[in-house]
């Protein structure tokens, strides 16, 4: 029977399935229950452990471009079409499809799309938000290559992604409509940029700094005072969320976004030119730390973890504690 999108899409459920979350966490918070499936190991096995490459992530299969014939001696042929290989067409596939891993047994009935749209949409990418991963609902397709393991340097354990989901969901439940949508789109932002999608550091630069002044704009109205230049955003966010301050670090990230922005141009060199490199790979990844904690905060509030130092490369402990 032909695949109905539509009738899938407004189905309504008691349980979805995701993936392909590389750690088999079980978890239950807010009437809401998080388990790996029964032949996860299996499935890690027979696709993941086999596929995955030495640098920790899943990359799309190769497709090619094909030449088909519909028509011959002007009579219209029919499937099974012969298909014939481009040279030279193969290439990564843009979007790829992975196996499913967990299931979330949710805590009324819900219809799919609604569910995944909002909801459902907070919890996946607030998982990847903690696991330093991309997921998608089963069925839905990936973009780019997918890490099978945390690229964010976070120890965490599952007792802290307890409190985290426990008190972010109930913070996102009291949100407006469209700071819901706000904050369920920073986090795909931040988990796409955390995969590493974007290879270039002027770019990642670029969409580290759209997720801050995202959260920005989020809580622009509880902001005292409210920033009117773009030097007074990090300092005042920081302060807000009782966040490490380091003004000569905002300094240098303002100063290249408005490089960036205003000269399309770094110290007034090309972006990847001789010590620029160094010097943008640290801005940006500081940057990255930065948004974790704060998003972290926002979600939160206060914590160990989001009062820790963001401007050295290190292993960071994810403590929800508050000491």
């Amino acid at each position: 029977m032909e695949f109905n999108y539509n009738t899938y899409d407004n189905e309504i459920i008691e349980e979805e399935i995701f993936g392909f979350l590389y750690e088999p966490i079980s978890l239950e918070f807010e009437g809401f229950k998080i388990f790996p499936k029964e032949d996860y190991e299996d499935r890690k096995t027979k696709w993941i452990d086999k596929y995955k490459n030495k640098d920790g992530y899943l990359y799309p299969d190769l497709v090619y471009e094909g030449k088909i014939k519909i028509v011959e001696n002007n009579k219209i042929l029919h499937s099974p079409f012969e298909v014939k290989k481009v040279e030279n067409s193969e290439k990564p596939a843009n979007i790829h499809r992975l196996p499913s891993s967990h299931i979330i047994k949710l805590n009324k009935k819900y219809n799919r799309k609604e569910f995944r749209l909002n909801i459902g949409a907070f919890i996946l990418n607030s998982i990847a938000f903690l696991y330093g991963t991309k997921l998608h609902f089963e069925n839905w397709w990936v973009i780019g290559k997918v890490p099978m393991e945390s690229f964010l340097y976070l120890i965490i354990t599952i007792e802290n992604v307890k409190i985290f989901m426990e008190k972010a969901l109930k913070e996102w439940n009291d949100l407006s409509e469209e700071n819901k949508k706000r904050i369920n789109s920073i986090l795909f932002l931040f988990n796409f940029s955390s995969g590493k999608d974007i290879e270039l550091y002027f770019e990642k630069f670029l969409l580290e700094y759209m997720i801050m002044d995202g959260m920005r704009r989020i809580i622009q109205e509880k902001l005292t005072p409210i920033p009117k230049n773009e030097e007074d955003k990090l300092p005042t966010l920081a302060k807000h969320f009782n966040l490490h301050i380091d003004l000569e670090k905002f300094n240098e990230i303002t100063n290249l976004r408005n490089n960036f922005v205003h000269e399309s141009c770094f110290d007034l060199k090309n972006p990847y030119q001789g010590e620029s490199i160094n010097k943008l790979f640290y801005i940006t990844d500081s940057l990255k730390r930065f948004n974790h904690r704060l998003i972290t905060a926002f979600l939160i509030g206060k914590s160990n973890y989001t009062k820790s130092d963001w401007t050295i490369m290190r292993r960071s402990f994810f403590d929800m504690g508050m000491s």
